[in-house]
């Protein structure tokens, strides 16, 4: 019984693998290695920039394999390159910017554990790289330590709202996470609001694949840590309204259900917790755990 509860468990760990990978993809092929412009390109008979070339050749080698976005997105792409200091040949009509041009972000604090009115009682999550490190999936549903009103009102950044990209800034760069509950921060972790033009999933692929810069701007000398200003300065590149739109509402439902799955596991690691002692000690009986197990699952 037991076992069926780990089985579920560990197809959900699975799918949530291919779901984050999913996401991913389309966000490498649309604004990494610029597909559809290389796409419209070939379509068009426009030169391509010698660095994107191999790129090209890959493409116009898939022939009738490349699968046409539908005309509304694929109007949206350029069909021409243009070259950029910060990140090289992007397309035209894009721009690039900072982070802190474009996205709201901020870092947090912890307040004394030598007072209990800031903790005892408390109802509040927040988060440290330490509950990142124990994430199965990119998605916080729950924290080890809680907050109390009071507690909360001593970090500057408050309680950020769901959907809130968290990204360690040190003891180690580079666990992150979408928050499926408002959360307070330690000083260990630098946030980054969604909304606007920037969905959740969006910056979570854009961390995702621009790791390597962030921790090009660390330092420190007991361990490396990226400051809020240092990693503001990182440069993004800025598509067209409509095009992350487009996006943002391809994303939802992969987020949707990476969230359902995730909310999944954690109840059913709860269950199997929660079961095994009192089984052992004669507490609950078999069929009624089993039934629970059976409710739960569906």
């Amino acid at each position: 019984m037991l076992g069926t509860l780990d089985d579920r468990i560990e197809l959900n760990r699975r799918m949530n693998e291919t779901l984050e990978s999913m996401a991913q993809a389309l966000f490498k092929s649309w604004f990494l290695d610029f597909d559809p412009v290389i796409d419209n390109a070939l379509a068009g008979g426009k030169e391509i920039p010698a660095e994107l070339s191999e790129k090209a050749q890959a493409r116009a080698a898939l022939g009738d394999k490349r699968r046409p976005l539908p005309e509304e997105i694929r109007t949206l792409f350029s069909d021409e390159f243009t070259y950029s200091d910060e990140l090289g040949w992007i397309p035209k009509g894009w721009e690039v910017k900072t982070i802190n041009d474009e996205i709201d972000t901020v870092g947090g604090g912890t307040p004394s554990t030598k007072d209990s009115s800031f903790w005892k009682g408390g109802v509040h999550a927040f988060c440290t790289p330490k509950d990142m490190s124990n994430m199965t999936s990119k998605i916080l549903t729950h924290t080890d330590r809680l907050l109390t009103d009071k507690g909360v009102s001593k970090i500057s950044s408050g309680q950020l709202p769901k959907n809130t990209v968290l990204m360690s800034s040190r003891a180690p760069i580079g666990y992150l996470a979408i928050s499926d509950l408002p959360v307070s921060i330690n000083q260990g972790i630098i946030a980054m609001k969604s909304g606007g033009n920037y969905g959740g999933m969006f910056l979570l692929c854009w961390a995702h694949f621009n790791m390597d810069r962030v921790k090009e701007r660390a330092n420190g000398s007991t361990f490396l840590e990226i400051s809020k200003k240092n990693f503001r300065l990182i440069p993004i590149i800025v598509p067209k309204t409509e095009l992350l739109k487009f996006f943002n509402e391809m994303a939802q439902p992969v987020l949707s259900r990476l969230i359902s799955c995730t909310r999944n596991s954690t109840q059913l690691t709860n269950l199997r917790d929660t079961l095994l002692p009192k089984l052992l000690s004669g507490e609950l009986r078999i069929p009624d755990a089993e039934k629970m197990v059976e409710e739960l699952a569906l």
